[in-house]
């Protein structure tokens, strides 16, 4: 482990500390915003999704027989899970939270 922080105190990150692409309800500024044309709704979803998970197999440098465990099976660490697997790891794992409110 690199012991590197993933974000910094004052970051919003859109599907991290506030409502993301698959909330029902999501607030976005206008710069980030673009329109999709003709992309079905069903595809333009997993757009983000998609960039984040292909980011990241170019940094995991997976080995062919690799094992590999994921933390996160949302949407991102499904996609992930998938393109790990097609770049030759032999067994991939995910590991996941069920988060509730206290109180």
């Amino acid at each position: 482990m690199r012991r590197k922080p993933l974000l910094c105190e004052n970051m919003t990150a859109f599907g991290g500390n506030v409502p993301g692409g698959f909330a029902e309800y999501c607030r976005y500024p206008a710069k980030q915003v673009h329109l999709i044309g003709d992309l079905p709704d069903l595809e333009a979803v997993l757009v983000e999704p998609a960039a984040c998970a292909t980011h990241g197999i170019e940094r995991m440098q997976i080995e062919v027989g690799s094992r590999v465990l994921l933390f996160g099976c949302g949407p991102t660490g499904i996609l992930l899970a998938q393109l790990v697997k097609m770049n030759g790891a032999a067994h991939v794992g995910g590991l996941t939270c069920e988060w509730q409110m206290m109180g």
